[in-house]
């Protein structure tokens, strides 16, 4: 049979709703029932021990203990050191026929019986097919009333032959075998079953609870994850759809700026510069936008080659010369090390841009150095400045992405919060490491180290061409 749309619908809505209840309902279900088989079993072969061992000492007591039924004083002792032995014994008896064909007690466990006519018509069966009965009853009325150590209380009730040394019957013997032990143990047993079954239950109502929030934060883990992709396509999408009009726009303010479309008057030629600053800050972002997109869904690639970091560094230093000279700032670089390092040539000079950019931007005065250090398999290079510093809380989260110092230092500092995050994440793809140090009001420290001998890009979102 096919379930209806709107039971489907349903069902794969609240699916974790149904199995939450079905747990609910099995576990503990499965728990009682594995108990109560349990308890019941132990109590089945406790009862058939009993009815064993009540067999045995009727069997024993025929054997070793009862020759004759005249000596009842010395009958009536044996009952006793027997009784004492077995705490289950409720009441033992020896009964002998009677003319009238019914039986009499002539010895027991209770004096007060001793006397009594009893008319029993399975004892006397066992008497007529001399053979032993053994039979699980509860406590009659009549039995409490001659024992009210029997009351609601279940026995086996044991019908014996007894014989003397000639193997002639002379008396029935007739014992009770409580399961009071057995049954209060039981009753324990099934006491402890339902507490466990209720502890299994606040346990299984508590997994489940977890359950249902782990599951909230993984459909909201889902979403988010799904939001985050969409989001990246979009800022794929918005990085590339921008790059055209941006090109065009700063080729059309080139062309105003050196008089392609007529003279350009001194007020003029100070607001295209304003423009042509803003042109450069929107490139670079939506730049920093593609990087990031590219690297988040593992499609950035990489050339990795054998690279002299002089002629690279030394590029880099001239190109940002301008920037240093316009603050006053003495910007250097010392050399160091000889050795070529393994990386990606576009890459290498987009993660120095960066870093000495950096230490020009947030440096007031004084000057930054870049220099170099060799070790066994790495060549590291040092981008050092006596600038504004990074606060200590600051500086765990300072390559994470789109996290900038906000202090009164920083305020007028532009900024995307981008640029370290994209380049650690470059460094890393090209097999190297970045790390700081720095001292708030002194100055800051940032290093990264590349590898010497020529690797395969990580494999942490690189493609390699």
């Amino acid at each position: 049979m096919k379930l209806s749309g709107n039971g489907g619908f349903f069902l794969k809505k609240y699916s974790q709703v149904i199995y939450a209840i079905v747990l609910i309902i099995l576990i503990p279900l499965t728990i009682l029932l594995n108990s109560i088989f349990i308890v019941r079993k132990f109590e089945n072969d406790i009862s058939r021990q009993l009815r064993r061992q009540a067999l045995i000492v009727a069997e024993l007591f025929d054997k070793t203990a009862f020759d004759t039924v005249d000596d009842i004083a010395s009958v009536q002792d044996r009952i006793k050191r027997l009784l004492g032995g077995t705490e289950e014994l409720r009441s033992f008896d020896i009964l002998a026929p009677t003319e009238t064909g019914n039986f009499q007690t002539i010895a027991s466990s209770l004096p007060r019986n001793i006397g009594t006519n009893v008319s029993d018509r399975q004892a006397l069966l066992v008497w007529a097919e001399d053979v032993g009965y053994a039979e699980l009853t509860e406590a009659t009325q009549q039995d409490v009333i001659q024992n009210p150590d029997l009351l609601n209380q279940r026995y086996w009730k044991v019908l014996f032959p007894l014989h003397d040394s000639e193997g002639k019957k002379i008396a029935l013997l007739n014992l009770k075998m409580s399961l009071a032990y057995s049954d209060a143990l039981f009753k324990k047993s099934l006491l402890q079953s339902w507490l466990l079954l209720i502890g299994t239950l606040g346990i299984v109502l508590a997994l489940l609870f977890v359950n249902t929030r782990l599951l909230e934060y993984a459909i909201s883990f889902r979403k988010l994850e799904e939001v985050n992709k969409m989001k990246d396509e979009f800022i794929s999408m918005a990085s590339h759809e921008l790059r055209t009009p941006i090109t065009a726009i700063r080729g059309y303010v080139s062309m105003f700026a050196d008089g392609s479309f007529g003279a350009v008057s001194a007020a003029g030629a100070k607001s295209i510069a304003i423009i042509q600053a803003s042109i450069r800050r929107l490139a670079d972002l939506v730049e920093d936008l593609l990087d990031v997109s590219r690297i988040e869904q593992r499609r950035m690639q990489l050339s990795i080659e054998q690279i002299k970091l002089d002629e690279i560094i030394t590029q880099t230093i001239d190109e940002l010369m301008v920037s240093a000279q316009v603050k006053g700032l003495v910007l250097t670089y010392t050399g160091g090390a000889t050795a070529p390092v393994s990386a990606d040539k576009n890459k290498l000079r987009q993660v120095l841009v960066n870093l000495v950019g950096n230490a020009i931007k947030y440096t007031v005065k004084g000057s930054v150095t870049v220099s170099q250090t060799e070790e066994t398999d790495t060549v590291t290079i040092h981008i050092k400045d006596t600038g504004i510093g990074i606060p200590a809380q600051d500086r765990d989260r300072l390559f994470t992405k789109f996290y900038r110092v906000e202090s009164e230092s920083t305020k007028g500092i532009v900024g995307t919060g981008l640029g370290l995050w994209i380049t650690k994440q470059l460094v890393t793809l090209m097999g190297g490491t970045i790390y700081l140090e720095s001292m708030e009001n002194v100055g800051t420290e940032i290093s990264f180290s590349l590898p010497k001998e020529k690797r395969a890009p990580a494999q942490n979102g690189a493609v390699a061409r």
